[in-house]
């Protein structure tokens, strides 16, 4: 996969139990890869102010660095998971956004990290909860839904829903447009999807990206 967007820098800044809290059993994501998806999801968006949605957000690790990288493209971050583990460290997450919140991070090397991101820091409404996204369809009022769904490894999706995960959450989203990271084995069924039309598909490693754009 060629990076059309995103450039090969030192994202030593964004790692995961520096600046941006972590907790055992929840995930990362490539930096750089991150950045691309949102990059190409926002450029068929079309708009120059987003609001962005993540539905299973974890602990928020996603949305705060696309938070501190494209900032100045966003103008609200919605975040949820079934987890209430998940959520209350999400909501830890996301207030880095903040200037405040940042420069009381930590001493030493976490601290100069700290200090170089609140140059990132933007004016960016944030809400989290917790919802479970293959049952209920109330969702934020998003343009642009990126999220790296469950795929086994250290996350799942909720018991009986393994084979169908995917469907399930399509069904219950309406983003303008819907950028969803996976393992190769998860496959979205665009033909059993009316409301959906694929507009780019690409691997990245162990993961495939597929980009949607809903209600046409």
């Amino acid at each position: 996969m060629i990076y059309k967007f995103a450039e090969r820098s030192n994202y030593e800044d964004f790692a995961a139990g520096h600046v941006i809290y972590h907790r055992p059993g929840f995930t990362n994501y490539p930096v750089r890869l991150a950045s691309e998806i949102f990059m190409r999801a926002y450029t068929h968006c079309g708009r120059e102010m987003v609001k962005l949605y993540d539905p299973c957000c974890g602990g928020g690790y996603l949305l705060t660095v696309l938070g501190f990288l494209h900032g100045d493209k966003i103008s609200a971050i919605y975040g949820s998971d079934i987890s209430a583990e998940a959520v209350f460290l999400s909501k830890r997450n996301l207030q880095l956004l903040s200037p405040d919140a940042l420069l009381g991070r930590g001493v030493g090397e976490k601290a100069e990290s700290a200090t170089r991101l609140v140059s990132l820091c933007r004016n960016i409404e944030v809400e989290i909860f917790a919802r479970d996204v293959l049952s209920q369809n109330n969702n934020p009022p998003a343009d642009i839904i990126v999220t790296d769904i469950p795929y086994g490894d250290m996350t799942f999706w909720k018991q009986g829903s393994e084979v169908a995960g995917v469907s399930l959450m399509l069904q219950n989203l309406n983003a303008e447009i819907v950028a969803v990271s996976s393992d190769k084995k998860q496959k979205i069924a665009i033909a059993d999807e009316k409301n959906y039309r694929r507009l780019e598909k690409f691997n990245v490693g162990k993961r495939k990206i597929e980009i949607l754009r809903y209600g046409e």
